[in-house]
């Protein structure tokens, strides 16, 4: 019985594939617009030896899956891709990853996961779908993450509104205004996340493993708590600016009758000093 063993990593917020096909000189058939498959010669290039079945996967998202690599072997990897292409941040390692192992029986038999009983004749497709699956896990990690941060810093602006302190700043206002678009523009750029890849499914029983997968980690729940979670952070936005403009506008409202009351106590100030100094001189002359 072989073991194949995945694992699977959020390292950056996109990879440039072309540039990384074009090192590698690879041209893989499969999607090379959305995920590279570097096996053998590729992986010995890169490690100085051979490699045997060890597989990567690198997807556009930022999602990178090693199958049947050490620890010590996904490091030397990784640290070999930063010197091609910049911006992989290695704190993401431990935050975001999924592991996942198959069985194949020497009857070529595979179960998707442990104490699955449905059996399926192993095809090499199904590393791909998996691969697909675990790449799209571990993005996904990386988008929850964000909206429930952004979500805890917006419940906290709620709050205190709440508690009646309107401390507002142009400057707050802007940064956190930056952080939410750029967070959406970022989810939207991954909305293919959550489409089923016609480059992943094949056929019959790549689509059933498919769906297999996607209900195991169930991306599709996931997807709507976060839409969820978008929904409630753009209305927390919202009333946080609405707040924000109102206070603004209530600063102008002061600052102008502020202005316009210095009219007046300047006509005043003028007649006391005028009569101030009439009274001067009546006195010089007398």
């Amino acid at each position: 019985m072989a073991v194949l063993n995945f694992d699977s990593y959020k390292i950056a917020p996109g990879f440039p594939l072309n540039k990384i096909a074009l090192f590698f000189q690879t041209h893989s058939p499969l999607s090379w617009k959305e995920y590279i498959h570097l096996t053998g010669h590729h992986i010995s290039a890169v490690l100085k030896y051979k490699m045997g079945n060890k597989q990567v996967f690198i997807f556009c998202f930022g999602a990178i899956v090693f199958v049947d690599f050490t620890q010590q072997e996904i490091y030397a990897f990784l640290q070999h891709l930063e010197s091609i292409i910049d911006g992989i941040d290695y704190s993401f390692i431990a935050k975001y990853h999924e592991g996942h192992s198959i069985h194949v029986s020497s009857d070529g038999k595979c179960t998707l996961w442990k104490d699955q009983t449905k059996y399926f004749i192993y095809h090499e497709y199904i590393v791909h779908v998996i691969a697909g699956i675990l790449a799209k896990s571990v993005a996904i990690s990386k988008i929850e993450e964000s909206v429930n941060r952004l979500l805890n810093e917006g419940e906290d602006v709620l709050s205190n509104l709440q508690k009646g302190r309107l401390n507002f700043s142009k400057k707050n206002n802007t940064i956190t205004t930056a952080r939410i678009l750029r967070f959406e523009y970022e989810s939207i750029s991954s909305i293919g996340l959550f489409d089923q890849s016609t480059n992943l499914v094949q056929s019959i029983q790549s689509k059933e493993i498919y769906d297999f997968l996607e209900n195991y980690y169930e991306l599709y729940d996931r997807y709507k708590i976060i839409q969820s979670k978008i929904f409630d952070l753009r209305r927390i936005m919202k009333s946080y600016a609405m707040l924000s403009y109102k206070y603004h506008e209530a600063k102008r409202y002061l600052l102008e009758i502020f202005l316009l009351a210095l009219f007046p106590l300047f006509h005043l100030a003028h007649y006391l000093m005028d009569t101030y100094a009439e009274l001067d001189i009546f006195h010089f002359l007398y």
